[in-house]
This record gives structure tokens, C-alpha cells and sequence, in this order.
């Protein structure tokens, strides 16, 4: 019996795969940057209508680091987004609204 292991990255990619269909509804979507596997650090960028979208950094931090997490236990998600720019956000920011 061959037993394969999975790498960090490779689940994290797996996560990623399983919800980029969700993200893509909304046109937008997510992608794995960098993972330093030494110090167990993930990249994560937004994508499309993400960037630029007023649930972004929500979307990022309660949906996809949480699954992430559960998946890969241990792993620091770093979110190197420009939540600044897109230029066709799913909801665009209010002007007189704070970042949080």
C-alpha cells in the first residue's frame, strides 16, 4: 500500500480550488501567492471583483483563512490584497466608510 502525503501547500491549494467557484459568482476570486513552508506562512491575494469590495477583507478574513485554518492547521494567512484598488467591485465601497 503507497501511502501519499499531502504537502501544506498542496491543501491550502485545495482549499483555495474549492472556493473559487463561490468567488467566481460574484467575479471575483483568490489565489495562493507565496507559502513558505518553513515558517508555515501563506500569501493570499484576492482577485476581480474582489479587489476593491467592501466584504473583501471579511470574505478574506471569516471565510477563507477560517477554512484554510481548518484545513491546515497552523498556517499564517498574510493577505498581500490591494483593498485600495478595483476598478469593478461586487460591492463597492461606501466613500464615507472606515477601513476596518
Amino acid at each position: 500500500m503507497i501511502l501519499l502525503v499531502k504537502t501544506q501547500k498542496q491543501l491550502i491549494e485545495e482549499v483555495l480550488e474549492s472556493i473559487q467557484p463561490r468567488l467566481a459568482m460574484h467575479g471575483g476570486g483568490v489565489e495562493l501567492v507565496s507559502f513558505d513552508e518553513k515558517d508555515h506562512v501563506a500569501e493570499l491575494r484576492m482577485q476581480g471583483a474582489c479587489v476593491g469590495c467592501a466584504m473583501s477583507q471579511m470574505t478574506m478574513r471569516a471565510g477563507i483563512e477560517m477554512l484554510v485554518r481548518e484545513k491546515v492547521p497552523g498556517v499564517t494567512i498574510v493577505d498581500v490584497s490591494d483593498h485600495e484598488a478595483g476598478e469593478n467591485p461586487y460591492y463597492p465601497k461606501d466613500e464615507d466608510q472606515e477601513d476596518n
